[in-house]
């Protein structure tokens, strides 16, 4: 929220709420931050949900919000400049020449 109003904060309000939250779910390929939220479009969102809501702890990554082309050029450069930092100016590059495309769909 970058400006604290009162219509700020009531969208926020109702982000959070369950009546939202099902909707997101909804459209499909994202879990509800809710755990009253149990329907969802298929198999994989109602047994992802299960194993989320079973879970003790739960880490989520820059990776798990970017496009699928980015996230597996993301993901990839982590690898690649583990192996061999020397190469960092490349493995940005590439970064971005992926993110020019990935974020235009």
């Amino acid at each position: 929220m970058y400006n604290d109003t009162p219509q700020a904060r009531a969208l926020m309000q109702y982000m959070v709420s369950d009546e939202a939250q099902q909707i997101w779910v909804d459209k499909g390929g994202t879990l509800a931050a809710s755990k009253n939220i149990t329907k969802y479009p298929d198999v994989l969102g109602e047994n992802a949900a299960k194993i989320l809501q079973g879970a003790s702890n739960i880490l989520l990554t820059a990776g798990d919000y970017m496009p699928a082309d980015m996230q597996r050029a993301y993901w990839k450069s982590l690898l690649d400049y583990t192996n061999d930092p020397s190469q960092l100016d490349s493995i940005l590059s590439n970064l971005d020449s992926v993110q020019a495309s990935a974020y235009t769909q």
